[in-house]
């Protein structure tokens, strides 16, 4: 069984048995005298040197290192004895220190052991309180990208679970992506009315704009959004005029019928009575829908057949007194021919 002991009390007990007792060296030496000597006997070798002492200081130099090897070699004998005593404690010291070091590191391997404990299960009740603050606020799967594991540490975790500014952190990051995807959101919402106003026929598709749909600067979603229309545009722009000058060959290769009224000599009564209108000289044209694009809703191709709308302008003349009833005849005339539609009428006055 483990005894748990007051580390500092150890540390003193320790203190109390290691009693350590010097006794510094005393060194008795006749280094004076040798020295004196030394410095007498030396002097005889202060000499000048010529061309016929050469030889002679050569002598005299190796002499005096001999002397000097010798007094070194001494000083390294009684040093090294001198130094036992301290070597052989410095030994013994690092010894007990590598014990102190050794229990120190047993101990500190068990606090981590237990603290990495501790932080997987504040990481588990981070998870936990993620996934609840992810359904609380209604966090689509595509945009739940929150990181809690920097979260998991010591002191966001206390008896009772998560620290109350553990909970705090994670809820705020849980809104910053639900405000993200609200965001992603309201593009999406205004893409189809912003490309229409844009002067798109067609507006855009989610699928044209994923490729940048998820940056967070609005301004750098707007220019790439609107970098994307004004290929759009300008590719729409070709096709219109591609279309029109297919319309206007077709046009030129095709004969246009063209149906003359001649005018009458005078107006005359009609079987029912009502005076005759007397028209002017005009020329009807029968208009290709696809001449324009902008009509091209009021043609169309059915079977073999193929709808016109026809504009005609021409002038009468009648008596003012039938001014009233001049709509009403001009229709009536309409229904005699047969028309199926009914024309839209404006009459104006010179």
């Amino acid at each position: 069984m483990t005894k748990m002991m007051n580390p500092q009390n150890d540390v003193q007990d320790v203190q109390l048995v290691l009693d350590v007792k010097t006794t510094l060296p005393v060194i008795a030496s006749n280094f004076e005298v040798i020295k004196k000597q030394l410095t007498d006997g030396l002097k005889k070798y202060d000499l000048t040197v010529d061309e016929n002492g050469v030889k002679a200081a050569k002598s005299m130099a190796t002499e005096i290192n001999a002397l000097s090897k010798q007094i070194d070699t001494l000083r390294k004998e009684k040093v090294k004895e001198l130094s036992a005593p301290i070597k052989d404690f410095e030994n013994k010291a690092k010894e007990l220190v590598s014990i102190c070091q050794q229990s120190r590191t047993n101990l500190l391997d068990q606090v981590k052991v237990f603290e990495d404990k501790q932080r997987e299960e504040c990481l588990k009740l981070l998870q936990e309180e993620l996934s609840f603050q992810y359904n609380r606020f209604g966090v689509k799967a595509e945009f739940q990208t929150v990181t809690v594991e920097d979260l998991a540490i010591l002191s966001h975790l206390n008896k009772t679970g998560l620290a109350k500014k553990a909970v705090d952190a994670v809820e705020e990051r849980v809104l910053d992506v639900k405000r993200f995807q609200e965001k992603i959101e309201q593009r999406l919402l205004s893409l189809e009315g912003y490309c229409l106003k844009s002067g798109l026929a067609v507006a855009l598709t989610p699928e044209h704009i994923n490729h940048f749909l998820m940056v967070d600067s609005d301004e750098e979603y707007e220019k790439k959004l609107n970098t994307l229309i004004e290929k759009e545009l300008s590719r729409q722009e070709e096709m219109k005029k591609a279309i029109e000058e297919k319309a206007r060959k077709e046009m030129v290769s095709e004969p246009q019928p063209v149906i003359k009224e001649e005018p009458k000599e005078q107006p005359k009564l009609a079987q029912d009575g009502q005076p005759m209108i007397e028209v002017q000289p005009v020329s009807i044209q029968y208009q290709n829908p696809a001449a324009t694009t902008q009509n091209s809703n009021n043609g169309s191709t059915i079977g073999n057949n193929r709808r016109y709308t026809v504009t005609a302008t021409f002038e009468i003349e009648v008596d003012e007194r039938l001014e009233p009833k001049l709509e009403a005849m001009l229709l009536k005339k309409f229904e005699q021919a047969c028309f199926k539609t009914m024309p839209e009428i404006q009459i104006v006055k010179h």
